[in-house]
């Protein structure tokens, strides 16, 4: 196969390219049903023992909640690496033939950016009330693979299985699909998967840095949120 798209194709995946951000950026509730069947299909694919499934309004609230849980009981971490990882790992074995990397770098910025940004408000808000009750588990933080930043590639994954007939295992990509459209931010450990709701409203500008004027660029329903000005963090007046 050739190593570049028809320019047909390319016009193709702009299309892809589109409804993969709009799956990243929503503002939609999760479905809480969905999700968990998905969390628990996922770790039976990866060879787990299905986990109990929390859900929690933000982020924030899943630290502040993981403190207390993993202080209480303790959690095993999964065996080689986290239940995200494992299957973009296998999926991606599948791809390796495709005829181009089409990552959406627009998309990465702006997810991986927001990760940086309320992972480290999170901290600053714990510091600012002196409190240390907060536990930020590593795959929140920026460059680590969550929903929001898989939809980078899921794109390439979705157009290359759907126009291209790529081979691949279609369960595999149904749960990893099912994952991302139904999840916002997720911490797996081997008795308890930690999922988090997606951000009611999320703003940005035409650089795709965080921002508003006059109201919190991102949200979440339970009234955690920040304020940007093109991509810089700042606390309000």
């Amino acid at each position: 196969m050739s190593k570049q798209l028809t320019s047909q194709q390319g016009a193709l995946f702009l299309e892809y390219q589109e409804k993969w951000r709009k799956i990243a950026l929503s503002t939609e509730p999760i479905d809480k049903e969905k999700a968990k069947v998905a969390v628990k299909s996922a770790y039976t694919l990866i060879g787990e023992p299905q986990p109990e499934v929390l859900i929690f309004d933000s982020p924030y609230a899943a630290g502040l909640a993981l403190d207390k849980l993993l202080y209480e009981t303790g959690f095993s971490e999964l065996k080689y690496n986290d239940m995200l990882d494992r299957l973009w790992d296998k999926l991606f074995t599948y791809l390796t033939h495709a005829p181009e990397d089409k990552e959406d770098p627009k998309l990465w910025h702006l997810t991986h950016h927001i990760h940086d940004l309320v992972t480290s408000h999170m901290w600053e808000l714990d510091s600012s009330f002196g409190i240390g009750n907060i536990y930020i588990p590593e795959e929140f933080e920026a460059g680590n693979v969550q929903p929001d930043t898989a939809c980078c590639e899921a794109n390439w994954f979705d157009f290359c299985i759907s126009e291209l007939n790529y081979q691949h295992d279609s369960n595999h990509w149904e749960i990893y699909e099912a994952i991302l459209k139904n999840c916002g931010w997720i911490a797996s450990y081997q008795e308890v998967c930690i999922v988090c709701e997606r951000p009611c409203k999320i703003l940005f500008d035409n650089q795709f840095n965080l921002h508003a004027e006059g109201e919190a660029a991102i949200e979440f329903i339970d009234g955690f949120k920040l304020y940007a000005h093109h991509g810089v963090r700042f606390e309000p007046d």
